[in-house]
């Protein structure tokens, strides 16, 4: 209950005796049915969606073969018409009395909230700059014509010191 709760979902993959499991409630946050929790290594990438899916892959097995804890976010692949959903992942090494790693147990939280949240705020600083660029823009063409016109004020200045002088 706290892990559905909290919007996340356990798994321990066992690398020698293949006994992987994971919790309910990880399957629910990859969008599938119930029973079908990702509960193997491989399962857990094609969660992952096909964009990500090398790089994630790519950070969790360098992690598996460094024998070190990972941390890590991807978007989950879900099928077509479902919001996009988000995972972050952390994993620690197990390891038999040798300390040779014999497995990884992990969590897996949902994080889609603060990805859109970071969408949301990239796109509005994005409007941000495009205004300021626009504004600045603006700006150089008001300064210009300002100084044009101040050209012409000069000369004109001029114009009228140069009568005053001749009458």
């Amino acid at each position: 209950l706290p892990q559905k709760g909290a919007g996340a979902g356990s798994f321990e993959w066992d690398f020698v005796a293949g006994n992987d499991r994971c919790s309910d409630e990880l399957g629910a946050l990859y969008g599938l049915p119930d029973g079908m929790a990702p509960a193997s290594y491989a399962a857990w990438r094609r969660a992952v969606h096909v964009d990500d899916r090398a790089r994630v892959g790519a950070l969790v097995d360098q992690a598996i073969r460094q024998g070190v804890e990972y941390e890590v976010e991807w978007p989950v692949n879900l099928p077509p018409g479902v919001s996009p959903r988000w995972m972050i992942s952390r994993a620690r090494p197990l390891r038999d009395e040798n300390g040779t790693i014999s497995g990884y147990l992990g969590l897996s939280i949902d994080i889609t909230e603060q990805k859109l949240n970071e969408i949301h705020l990239q796109q509005y600083r994005d409007d941000l700059k495009g205004m300021v660029a626009e504004q600045t823009a603006q700006l150089v063409v008001a300064n210009a014509e300002q100084q044009r016109l101040n050209r012409a004020l000069r000369l004109l200045s001029d114009c009228n010191v140069t009568l005053a002088h001749a009458r």
